[in-house]
């Protein structure tokens, strides 16, 4: 998911999807020298038991659905390996498509034959084309 950072006490940030993740969640993002996220964006990794209340979220954009049983990260890197932008149905691949470019992410070199764990490195190394410092955070449980 493509989110916002949000304050949740002073000086300390959350992702807004972590907000809905009920199982675990990891964020990349960047930060200045004082860990404050830098950007409107940020790439969160996230499990739930109930994504409808996130995706009526206005600010969550949702990058990649994951089938049903895929819940560990050797799951989700597998899944994004086999998978190309040709096995997505075409409403989701337009719907990818329209996302990636509100996001400014460049995609004009991907065909159907682009395995989507390129897509997400592309997301990832577009939000990453700055010289701050790179924050990974994560929670297990909303543990925080």
């Amino acid at each position: 998911m493509a989110c916002p950072p949000v304050e949740v006490t002073p000086g300390v940030f959350i992702s807004k999807a972590e907000q809905y993740c009920d199982v675990g969640c990891v964020n990349i993002w960047a930060t200045d020298q004082s860990n404050t996220p830098v950007g409107s964006w940020l790439i969160s990794v996230g499990l739930s038991s109930d994504w409808s209340a996130a995706a009526a979220d206005p600010q969550i954009t949702f990058l990649f659905v994951f089938p049903a049983g895929v819940n560990t990260l050797a799951e989700m890197k597998a899944y994004l390996r086999a998978t190309t932008v040709g096995d997505l149905t075409a409403g989701r691949r337009s719907a990818l498509q329209t996302r990636l470019d509100n996001l400014g992410v460049p995609r004009t070199d991907f065909t159907l034959a682009t395995p989507l764990s390129k897509v997400f490195r592309r997301v990832v190394g577009f939000l990453k084309e700055s010289d701050y410092r790179w924050a990974f955070d994560y929670s297990i449980g909303g543990d925080g």
